[in-house]
């Protein structure tokens, strides 16, 4: 192979100057926005590396549901989180929210059944997806069996023999797990976090949240977004006693009794008052975390 120079009208060679590059070094800017009553979480223009993941995270505010999702200009089906997969282009996300249970005067508005209205219809602590009344086969964590058009969030009874089984009873973790108690620590992003203890997490966030988050047990970036999520719906149980507006994505006193109770109503345990509460840093139960 023969070497070519560049040179001026003098014939002086210029040297020529090799230049590499990755396609990884490309980004792309995935545009997010939402409208008022609700949250979507990373929001505004998102740089994203070419070929990378993004997961956004919509929470809507207490008392509202989400109404659209448009994702390059389509309507897709409701959720409340969607993620690009190998991004290769610039994208745009945008969600809009309204109100539970239909408008008002002047013709009246939208009625959504039971379970699409973002209520516990049944007293059970339980909402929408997150209820086995709403899956067609009982089984909330099969998310494929969800059925939005159901108008009842009562639990089907399921019988042996002719009998059926009483209730079951709450119990603390470590027991049992009846009634399915999820945790007994504080967790967060980059801590030393029991694996069991964040698996329990994300099945729970995909669960009550429809996170569709992978089950690892590692404490990521996209566990600490759906949790975030997860503390302002939550936020008059999780945020308030600390006299917060923001999330933290720490899951800790608040947000373990809150998740506690939404999994296991009998339990009944009360919201620590804010005199009750430490932060996590003054805390030396954390330490060992």
């Amino acid at each position: 192979m023969t070497a070519s120079q560049a040179g001026d009208g003098n014939y002086n060679a210029a040297p020529q100057v090799a230049r590499s590059f990755s396609i990884s070094q490309f980004t792309h800017t995935i545009t997010a926005s939402a409208g008022v009553n609700g949250a979507i979480t990373p929001s505004g223009s998102v740089t994203v590396t070419h070929g990378n993941n993004e997961t956004f995270v919509i929470a809507p505010d207490s008392g509202y549901h989400v109404s659209t999702l448009v994702v390059d200009g389509v309507t897709i089906p409701n959720a409340l989180s969607y993620e690009f997969t190998s991004v290769t282009v610039d994208h745009t996300i945008s969600v809009t929210f309204a109100k539970n249970g239909g408008g008002g005067g002047g013709g009246g508005g939208i009625v959504y059944a039971q379970c699409a209205d973002g209520k516990d219809n049944d007293g059970d602590g339980l909402i929408d997806a997150a209820d086995p009344g709403c899956h067609t086969d009982g089984d909330a964590s099969n998310t494929a069996s969800y059925n939005l058009n159901l108008n009842s969030e009562v639990d089907p009874v399921k019988t042996t023999g002719g009998n059926t089984p009483p209730p079951p009873q709450g119990q603390v973790l470590g027991a049992a797990n009846i009634c399915g108690v999820t945790l007994d620590r504080g967790l967060r992003i980059g801590y030393k976090n029991k694996v069991d203890a964040v698996k329990a997490l994300q099945t729970f966030l995909n669960e009550y949240m429809n996170a569709k988050l992978p089950v690892t047990g590692y404490f990521g970036s996209l566990t600490d977004k759906s949790v975030r999520a997860f503390q302002l719906k939550e936020a008059k149980y999780i945020l308030d006693p600390w006299g917060l507006k923001a999330a933290t994505g720490i899951v800790y006193k608040t947000s373990t009794v809150r998740i506690n109770n939404i999994k296991c109503p009998d339990l009944q345990l009360p919201t620590p008052t804010k005199d009750q509460l430490i932060p996590w840093s003054k805390n030396p139960e954390t330490k060992q975390y």
